[in-house]
């Protein structure tokens, strides 16, 4: 396939990286690296897996190397975990994940073939909630994505109502898509801007089990609705934007009149520091220790102060939530594990694209490294999925 030696040019003097040491991050000889720069017979049939080390490298999606120009948005994707949060540095294991989720954004804009992405593809409307206080936000989704608790105690494990809140909140338009990355600072991102075109929201699945994952989605979820796009530590709320995501995301998952009621219940006098309760309350809200312990500060059932001494009474050990994220998976399991990856709404979308003529598989693959033979299974575990869901809740 060719590709644009100018563009790889201009990038290569963008990042300040000499032919050598692009050669050791991609993988490339130098002399194959020189002879793209120049065009020619190189640029005519440079691999699919140089093309993907190029783009890994230079933090951009695979399609940056094939049209005419290629410019990177302007929309900043800022670190929140900053008390003053900054645009994130385009290069870096983190500067690469913005640009992957800038390309599944932009390859959906691609395929929609219309301003109206909830027309084209049924997803339903979310209203404006960007001025809404945590609280009134909370309501509203709750209302219209149907997360109140009569559903949640349908579901018997956590990882089944993460996958019911995920297929919902996905309904909205809302693109989530996993994936690790070996940060323990970082949680999740969300890319988006104030008309919500495509939005994405990306859960990091390294050392987060279901129930921290579940408390993160809601927290990047509220990005979503805000029209901030960045990265965030939902445990470290270092700024008033990141308290604010906070309180919206456990104002969904354990509404204050429902946690007070059941945390007072379970508790039959004890103290709120006692571990085995906390992890009581967590159980019936399936959301993690951490979460649970800050919501219990928040509503002052404990202290501020108590925050830092039950992190600090697991010396050093890793927190309850924390365990690695997918392992290798069968071929028909590998369906459900790419659904997990691209989740429901990316999965309707490319099937009716395909179905609609306005792509193909070698488009798809190119964009979003899905090999041809897994879309038939990602769409099926697709449906499985949605109907077992769907058993639980009608």
């Amino acid at each position: 396939m060719r590709i644009n030696p100018h563009i790889i040019s201009d990038l290569r003097t963008e990042a300040n990286l000499s032919y050598e040491q692009l050669s050791q991050d991609t993988k490339i000889s130098v002399v194959r690296l020189r002879a793209f720069e120049q065009g020619g017979e190189a640029a005519s049939d440079a691999s699919m897996a140089e093309v993907n080390a190029l783009a890994k490298s230079y933090s951009v999606p695979v399609f940056a190397f094939f049209g005419d120009n290629f410019q990177r948005p302007n929309t900043p994707l800022l670190d929140f975990r900053m008390k003053k949060p900054e645009s994130l540095e385009i290069f870096g294991p983190i500067g690469r994940f913005s640009e992957r989720l800038r390309s599944i954004h932009d390859f959906i804009l691609h395929l929609s073939r219309s301003d109206d992405q909830h027309t084209q593809f049924g997803f339903k409307r979310l209203p404006d909630l960007s001025d809404a206080s945590p609280e009134q936000a909370a309501l509203s989704v709750v209302s219209n994505l149907r997360l109140n608790s009569d559903i949640r105690d349908k579901f018997e494990h956590g990882y089944q109502y993460y996958n019911y809140v995920r297929r919902q909140i996905e309904s909205a338009g809302i693109f989530v898509y996993h994936d690790s990355v070996k940060d323990t600072e970082v949680r999740g991102a969300a890319l988006t801007d104030k008309k919500r075109m495509a939005p994405v929201i990306w859960i990091n699945t390294y050392n987060q089990n279901t129930s921290s994952r579940l408390f993160t989605l809601l927290h990047e979820l509220c990005h979503v609705l805000s029209g901030q796009s960045g990265i965030s530590n939902t445990y470290k709320s270092l700024n008033e934007t990141e308290t604010h995501c906070n309180r919206f995301a456990a104002s969904v998952l354990m509404p204050r009149t429902e946690f007070v009621s059941i945390a007072t219940a379970l508790s039959q006098g004890r103290s709120f520091e006692d571990k085995a309760l906390i992890r009581r309350i967590a159980r019936h809200f399936f959301v993690s220790q951490h979460a649970t312990v800050i919501r219990l500060i928040e509503l002052k059932f404990l202290q501020d102060s108590y925050h830092q001494d039950w992190i600090s009474s697991f010396d050093g050990e890793p927190l309850p939530e924390e365990e690695p994220g997918f392992g290798r998976a069968t071929v028909y399991v590998a369906g459900l594990r790419k659904l997990s990856q691209f989740g429901f709404s990316i999965s309707l979308v490319l099937e009716q694209s395909l179905k609609n003529k306005l792509t193909d598989e070698v488009e798809i693959f190119q964009n979003l490294g899905l090999k041809p033979q897994f879309l038939r299974g990602l769409f099926n575990a697709r449906s499985d999925r949605s109907r077992e869901i769907d058993s639980k809740v009608d």
